[in-house]
C-alpha cells in the first residue's frame, strides 16, 4: 500500500480489548493512526458499542480542524488477516509491550493501563519517527518542533502542591506526594495518588527522579517474590500431574504440590527432570549379560553366581533331571540344547533388586508330534487387566502380588526329554540328561502347569471366565463380595475387599505351590503401579521402559512436553515390513 501525500488522508484504526478495568472502568482502546505522519491518537471506551459514537466524534473533529467534507471511503481488511492493517496492528504491540514493561520494572497497579497507553501515545508523537526520517509525527503533522523540557520519568515520586483552600489547616502538609503517570498536552502532568485511588492533575509539581531510578533496580514483580528452590517430588493429580515444590527461604512444611504449568518453565523443573532421566539412564546401563562367560566375567559376577547356585540348587531338589548312558538313546531321539538366562529384576526407579539366572531349553528344537502334542500358555488380556484395575479402583479392593517360584518344576514330564548339559551345571561336557519334570520354554510345559493351576483354583470355589480363560473369579456366600485371580504365566494378581481375604488364598496356594509373597502389587508386567486408594484412582506407567527407548536412540536430552491421548477409538496399525530395524523401532515408538 503506497502511503499518504497528505495529513490525514487515510487514518488507520483498530479496537483492542477488552482488558482488566481500569480506574474509570474502561476496557477497550481505540487506536487511530495518520498513514502520513503517523501521529497516533487514543481513546478509551467502556463498553465495544460506544466505539461508533466516538469515530463520528472523532471524525468531526477532523473535519472542524481541517475545514474540509471530503467524504469517507471505508476500506476493510481481508477476514482473518490482521496484516492488512499492519500499521494497526504493529503499533499495539508495540504499546502493550511497553505497558507491560513499565508494569513490570515499577510495580505499575495494573488498572493503570490506560494512563501508560496515554503517555506512550504522547511521548511517541513527540519522539523522531524512523519512517518519518527521524522527525517526530508530532512535527510531520503540524510543522513545529515540540519541546521535551517537561518530560520526566515516568512514575517518579512527585511533590504536588495543594492550592489554600484544599489545604486542611495552616499545619497540614502543603502538598500531596502521588506518582508521575502522564501528561496532558497544555503542558500539565497527571500523577496518581494512591491513598485516594484518584488522578491529580497539576501544573505545580517537583519531582524525586532518584527514588523511581532506585525503585526500578530492586523491584521485584510480585508473581516473582516467591521463588522455587527444589523440586523435590511428582505425583499425579486430578487435573494433571503436579510436582511437590520447597520454596526459598520458608520451611518444609510450607512445601506445596504446583500444577505443571506453574513450574515447566523453571531450571529447577529441567534439573528435577534431569536428575530423574540420569537415574533412570544408570539403571539402564547395568546390563544384562547375554552368555555364561559374560556373566562370570561381568563386574556383576558375585552375583550372577549366587543366581547360578540358587537355580542349580533348585532344580536338583525337584528332581529334575535323571543321567542316562548316551549308548541307550532311544532311536532317532536327539537331546535338545540349553542356555542360560539372565535378568535383573528392578525396582520402580529401575535400580536393580535382583539377579536371576534360569536354565532353559531350546524349545524350537522339539519336534511336533515326536517331543510334544499339545501347546498352550496362559496370560490374562491386557483389557482384562486394565478393567480388574478399574474395578479394584471404583470398589475398594486391595491387590497383591505373587510369583510362582519354578513353576514349571511342578510339572512331571510324560514323554522323553533328553538335554545337555551346560557349562556351570556341574556334569561333565557333553553329559545327557532325560527330564523328569519341566524346564521354560519347553513347548508343553506351560499347558501342564496351567492345568495344575486351574485344579488347584477351581478346588477353591474360583470359576475360569468364559471369555478369559487367566481369571477366576469367587463369591463369597457370608458376605457376599467377589474376588478375582488373574494369571499371566508364573505373575498372579489377587484382588478382595481385604487382606484377610487375600492371605486365605495365600495359604491355600501355598500348599501346592512354591509362591513368592510379593505384598501389594507395585510394578506389574514391566508397569509401576500406584494405587491411591483416598481418591480411588490406579495409576499405570512406563517410565522406565520409556527411558530406555530415549537412551537407545539418543534422545535422553529432549525436552519433555505433555500430550493428551486421542479420545477417538484406535485403529489397528500395520507394519507393511515385517523385518526388525532400528527404524521401525522409532516408528512403533511415535506410534504408541
Amino acid at each position: 500500500m503506497t502511503r499518504s501525500k497528505t495529513p490525514l488522508d487515510r487514518l488507520h484504526f483498530d479496537l483492542n480489548g477488552p482488558h482488566i478495568p481500569a480506574v474509570g472502568n474502561e476496557k477497550y482502546a481505540l487506536v487511530v493512526i495518520d498513514d502520513y505522519s503517523r501521529f497516533t491518537w487514543i481513546f478509551f471506551l467502556k463498553a465495544k458499542s460506544k466505539s461508533t459514537a466516538k469515530l463520528i466524534e472523532f471524525i468531526n473533529f477532523i473535519e472542524n480542524q481541517t475545514n474540509e467534507r471530503k467524504g469517507i471511503l471505508h476500506e476493510l481488511p481481508a477476514a482473518d488477516s490482521p496484516q492488512s492493517n499492519s500499521v494497526a496492528e504493529w503499533f499495539n504491540l508495540t504499546l502493550f509491550y511497553t505497558i507491560r514493561s513499565l508494569e513490570h520494572s515499577y510495580g505499575i497497579p495494573k488498572q493503570l493501563w490506560t494512563e501508560l497507553a496515554a503517555t506512550s501515545v504522547y511521548l511517541r508523537n513527540c519522539l523522531p519517527h524512523k519512517s518519518n526520517d527521524n522527525i517526530s509525527p508530532y512535527e510531520w503533522l503540524d510543522g513545529k518542533e515540540p519541546s521535551l523540557t517537561h518530560l520526566r520519568v515516568v512514575w517518579a515520586g512527585a511533590f504536588v502542591h495543594l492550592v489554600k483552600r484544599k489545604q486542611v489547616s495552616k499545619l497540614a502538609p502543603s502538598a500531596t506526594r502521588p506518582k508521575l503517570i502522564g501528561y496532558e498536552f497544555d503542558g500539565a502532568y497527571r500523577c496518581w495518588d494512591d491513598n485516594h485511588q484518584e488522578i491529580v492533575i497539576s501544573r505545580d509539581v517537583t519531582f524525586d527522579v532518584t527514588s523511581t531510578l532506585d525503585l526500578a533496580k530492586h523491584y521485584i514483580p510480585p508473581e516473582e517474590l516467591y521463588e522455587v528452590e527444589e523440586i523435590l517430588d511428582s505425583r499425579d493429580g486430578p487435573e494433571g500431574p503436579e510436582f511437590l515444590c520447597k520454596w526459598l527461604g520458608f520451611e518444609d512444611k510450607d512445601n506445596t504440590w504446583e500444577p505443571i504449568e506453574n513450574v515447566n518453565h523453571l531450571t529447577v523443573f529441567a534439573n528435577y527432570i534431569n536428575e530423574k532421566t540420569a537415574i533412570a539412564l544408570l539403571a539402564a546401563s547395568i546390563e544384562e549379560s547375554q552368555t555364561y562367560k559374560q556373566a562370570l566375567s561381568s563386574d556383576d559376577a558375585p552375583k550372577w553366581t549366587k543366581a547360578i547356585n540358587a537355580e542349580l540348587r533348585s532344580l536338583h531338589t525337584h528332581d529334575t533331571w535323571c543321567v542316562i548312558n548316551p549308548k541307550s538313546l532311544p532311536h532317532n531321539q536327539r537331546p535338545i540344547r540349553t542356555k542360560w538366562i539372565f535378568k535383573i529384576k528392578r525396582d520402580l526407579d529401575g535400580q536393580p533388586q535382583g539377579y536371576k539366572a534360569r536354565l532353559v531349553v531350546k524349545g524350537f528344537k522339539q519336534c511336533y508330534g515326536i517331543d510334544y502334542n499339545k501347546t498352550y500358555i496362559l496370560f490374562a488380556k491386557i483389557a482384562t487387566q486394565c478393567i480388574l484395575l478399574t474395578l479394584a479402583a471404583s470398589l475398594d479392593l486391595k491387590c497383591h502380588q505373587m510369583d510362582v517360584v519354578m513353576a514349571f518344576l511342578k510339572v512331571s514330564v510324560t514323554k522323553t526329554i533328553l538335554i545337555y548339559t551346560l557349562e556351570g551345571s556341574g556334569f561333565p561336557p557333553r553329559t545327557i540328561l532325560r527330564l523328569q519334570k519341566a524346564l521354560y520354554d519347553m513347548k508343553q510345559a506351560p499347558r501342564k502347569r496351567y492345568s495344575l493351576l486351574h485344579r488347584e483354583l477351581t478346588s477353591l470355589g474360583f470359576k475360569r471366565l468364559t471369555n478369559d480363560n487367566a481369571l477366576y473369579i469367587r463369591t463369597l456366600p457370608e458376605s457376599d463380595s467377589l474376588q478375582y485371580t488373574s494369571v499371566y504365566v508364573d505373575d498372579l494378581l489377587i484382588f478382595a475387599k481385604n487382606k484377610s481375604e487375600i492371605s486365605l488364598i495365600k495359604a491355600s496356594l501355598h500348599n501346592e505351590f512354591n509362591l513368592t509373597n510379593l505384598g501389594k502389587v507395585n510394578h506389574y508386567l514391566g508397569m509401576r503401579v500406584r494405587c491411591d486408594y483416598a481418591r480411588r484412582v490406579i495409576y499405570l506407567d512406563q517410565e522406565s521402559y520409556v527411558n530406555d527407548i530415549l537412551e537407545r536412540f539418543g534422545m535422553q536430552d529432549c525436552k519433555p512436553v505433555n500430550t493428551h491421548m486421542d479420545q477417538a477409538k484406535l485403529e489397528p496399525y500395520e507394519v507393511e515390513n515385517t523385518k526388525t530395524s532400528p527404524n521401525q523401532n522409532i516408528v512403533q515408538f511415535s506410534c504408541i
